[in-house]
């Protein structure tokens, strides 16, 4: 799945603009420099129109290490699920256990590659497979330039932060699934439900498609996770 069409520069700036306090850490003057969408994205994921090769500054690690928590998690989760979990059912209705290990690692590969330019090793356990692909994508959007760099997506190119995103959403949603078919915890990392809750709210205002399914009716006193969770089809 291509997810460079759902990680919009629109949706990324909603999650830049969506904590003045966090504008305010960042050196902004909120409200007002929260007007000016240029600077607030130039902000909180670099500035693409800059092509100086020096290392990422704070503010544009943010996305990195929100995919460095979102990996940390999934590893856990993956490490946890035993062999005798394999043909469980899952939240997604066309995989069980084994079929979602492999698509998780597969979507980190796959996006791994495009933003590296190269292939990712793909021998071993599922873990060893993931870990391979983690590595890889680390590598690539650490470099000098890593995230503003230009990648070949579905749609033509984009940036590879779009791509990091989208890694990190179709990431947190499936550990999700995973934690939940095979007993394991399933409370995601508030920080991964933040920034990724753009991404899925954009996509599910586009309606039921390949991607979720019809959001489910949840009680508006859920937890801002199980309300996200929701929107995928999923009951939380």
């Amino acid at each position: 799945m291509d997810w460079t069409s759902f990680t919009s520069r629109d949706r990324l700036l909603k999650f830049a603009t969506a904590d003045m306090m966090s504008l305010t850490s960042r050196g902004l003057s909120a409200p007002a420099d929260a007007k000016d969408e240029n600077k607030v994205f130039a902000v909180t994921f670099g500035d693409p129109s800059r092509k100086e090769n020096s290392p990422m500054t704070q503010q544009q690690t943010e996305p990195v290490q929100i995919y460095e928590t979102a990996t940390t998690q999934a590893r856990v989760i993956i490490a946890g699920a035993k062999p005798d979990q394999m043909k469980n059912p899952t939240p997604c209705a066309e995989w069980d256990v084994a079929g979602l290990l492999d698509h998780m690692v597969k979507a980190q590969a796959g996006i791994a590659g495009t933003v590296s330019g190269g292939q990712v090793a793909q021998s071993g356990t599922p873990l060893e497979r993931f870990d391979a692909a983690v590595s890889t994508m680390l590598t690539a959007v650490r470099s000098p330039g890593g995230l503003d760099k230009k990648v070949q997506g579905r749609q033509g190119e984009v940036p590879a932060v779009q791509m990091l995103s989208g890694a990190c959403m179709d990431l947190a949603v499936h550990t999700w699934d995973l934690a939940k078919a095979t007993g394991q915890d399933t409370e995601l990392d508030p920080g991964v439900v933040e920034f990724i809750s753009p991404i899925v709210e954009g996509i599910a205002k586009r309606g039921p498609s390949q991607v979720f399914s019809a959001p489910v009716d949840i009680p508006s006193s859920a937890s801002r996770q199980d309300k996200l969770m929701a929107l995928t089809g999923r009951q939380p």
